[in-house]
């Protein structure tokens, strides 16, 4: 989550511990944000995003789910992105080119903020970039760049194992999707 907290914009990081739905969703109303998004843990490591709307103080569940597979963390790529200690003045997610990549895109853009940016178009200075990794018909994963010092990785990369979308789950493991 710190990773994520550093590419992200005008975001704030809590550590929940403890902390019920209802107490997130009045610190959120506090904070005055739109989206929360939870990580949750699998087996030591995180396992899956779950993203939520602040609704009169209530959080609802929004699509997707992200189930996660791995993730490499910003310490292990070959900018010390976090160390820098850089703060990112907005955030762009570039177009993807699967039906599943552009409907991801879209969500990620709302929650996060971020813009709808084409694979041609000019960095800008002080930015940071989504970028989602595709495959010939699914999602592998998430990571980010800045053009700080140059178009960089910077991290996380964020390793995907499937998507749900409320009633539909896309399994990238074994190529299949479960309804």
């Amino acid at each position: 989550m710190r990773d994520l907290h550093t590419v992200s914009p005008r975001s704030y990081r809590v550590n929940r511990g403890k902390m019920s739905l209802s107490g997130l969703a009045e610190t959120a109303e506090e904070m005055g944000v739109k989206y929360v998004m939870i990580l949750g843990r699998w087996a030591g490591g995180p396992g899956r995003i779950d993203f939520y709307k602040t609704e009169g103080g209530t959080l609802t569940q929004i699509p997707p789910v992200l189930y996660i597979k791995g993730v490499r963390l910003q310490r292990e790529f070959d900018i010390t992105w976090r160390k820098s200690r850089k703060r990112i003045s907005r955030l762009g997610v570039f177009k993807a080119s699967t039906p599943e990549g552009q409907k991801l895109a879209h969500v990620l853009s709302k929650i996060f903020g971020a813009v709808p940016l084409s694979p041609g178009e000019g960095l800008k200075n002080n930015w940071a970039y989504m970028k989602l990794l595709e495959e010939k018909t699914f999602l592998r994963g998430i990571t980010f760049y800045s053009s700080i010092n140059g178009f960089k990785e910077i991290g996380p990369f964020i390793s995907l194992r499937g998507i749900e979308w409320g009633d539909t789950v896309n399994n990238f493991e074994n190529g299949r999707e479960d309804a």
